[in-house]
């Protein structure tokens, strides 16, 4: 059975106030920009540590492979830890993964700090995602999760230029430090707001196997899996697309980025809005919309059609992380730190493929050909999510008639 006892699943949300919330939602950001920070300081890091850019390249992908594994080890191993603690001490893993990076003058030690960033990355995503609904009362959750993924959001769009701008003044040494303390920052942030979060009831990863058996659970995942791989493999070659279809480059590049982010933040925002309306829907239409963003920029001639197309990706990409988390979430919520380390592992992985596939279709096609993929994906993904939700309205049409059979 994978339902428990009527009694474990009422669970009275904890008394965190919206600075716990804020305060997670930094802890998100930093994370974020510190597994970022290395993609516009290779140069520096493989000059001064006297390797190749390739294997400096390690730096950002080593800590995904690690955050994989330690998404579902993670809660296994510390089941019984309270939830509190397990938050602080993963942001204060991360603040020293950065200060070890910095005073680093080998590959081997580096490595090993962004080991350590790769299980707080893990650890962290799978806590907080789950512990959410525990810092405000349930008809605020939607909106302490849009702000928890503002954090996410912001990271991704200026972590790596205020890393790469801040590294050309300073050096890469002085921007990890600077991470370094961000971190400190939220983890003070996390001990000071942060309310006790005893483990629930079915914490832990016992119940993985059946949970994967649930259809909602599967669609769900797969809808993931399309959702990161297409983004990812459009989003890792953003640059050299907008330099060659539209000559973008340079400080005109930073100021279409920051639209980009300005836009997903919307997206974030209207999609936490929009989602208990009708789930499902807003998916299929927030997929279609990435799509049609997608393929407008493959003919984009001009900066202004490129910074609409932009504008338009950043709007819908930014309502899909919300929405696919909280449907997954909702095929079986009394399993959320279960479901959290299957979302992390795979999205971690789905990140990962989507740079490579992108990789295959420039080196195969070229720059167009990784922005067309990954509008393929995510009309692959609108597609599915329209046959879902017409299944869905059948199945309510079916029980009103069961229900009302004369009308």
């Amino acid at each position: 059975m994978l339902s428990p006892p009527l009694n474990a699943t009422k669970t009275v949300p904890s008394d965190g106030s919206w600075a716990s919330v804020v305060a997670v939602s930094l802890g998100a950001f930093v994370l974020v920009s510190s597994e970022c920070a290395p993609i516009g300081l290779l140069s520096q890091i493989a000059q001064d540590l006297q390797i190749t850019e390739g294997a400096a390249g390690l730096l950002i992908t080593f800590p995904g492979v690690i955050a994989a594994i330690a998404a579902p080890v993670s809660i296994a191993l510390l089941g019984k830890v309270n939830r509190r603690a397990i938050l602080c001490g993963l942001l204060l893993a991360l603040s020293l993964s950065n200060f070890v990076v910095a005073i680093s003058t080998s590959i081997f030690p580096v490595l090993a700090a962004r080991a350590m960033l790769g299980v707080s990355l893990g650890g962290f995503w799978t806590i907080a995602t789950s512990a959410r609904s525990r810092l405000r009362p349930p008809d605020q959750t939607l909106r302490a999760t849009s702000i928890i993924y503002s954090g996410i959001s912001m990271g991704t769009v200026a972590g790596v230029p205020a890393s790469t701008l801040l590294g050309d003044w300073l050096g890469w040494r002085v921007t990890f430090n600077v991470w370094g303390l961000i971190g400190v920052f939220a983890l003070i942030g996390l001990v000071r707001t942060l309310p006790s979060l005893p483990p629930l009831p079915r914490s832990g990863t016992h119940n993985i196997s059946g949970l994967l058996r649930l259809p909602k659970l599967r669609i769900g995942l797969a809808a993931i899996v399309l959702m990161l791989v297409g983004h990812f493999c459009a989003y890792t070659f953003v640059a050299p697309f907008l330099d060659q279809s539209a000559g973008v480059t340079g400080s005109q590049l930073s100021g279409f980025l920051l639209v980009y982010g300005i836009a997903g933040l919307a997206g974030n925002w209207l999609g936490g809005w929009y989602t208990s309306k009708n789930l499902t829907g807003v998916i299929a239409i927030a997929a279609t919309g990435l799509a049609l963003s997608l393929a407008s920029l493959t003919i984009a001639n001009t900066s202004v059609v490129g910074l609409l197309g932009l504008a338009g990706w950043g709007v819908f990409s930014g309502a899909l992380p919300i929405t696919t988390q909280l449907y997954v979430f909702n095929a079986a919520p009394d399993d959320k730190e279960s479901i959290a380390a299957v979302c992390v592992s795979i999205g971690q992985v789905s990140i990962a493929a989507g740079a490579f596939a992108g990789g295959l279709a420039v080196d195969f096609y070229d720059v167009r050909g990784a922005i067309l993929l990954g509008a393929a994906l995510a009309l692959a993904l609108a597609s599915m999510m329209i046959r879902v939700s017409i299944g869905e309205a059948q199945n309510v049409a079916r029980m009103r008639v069961r229900e009302f059979p004369n009308g």
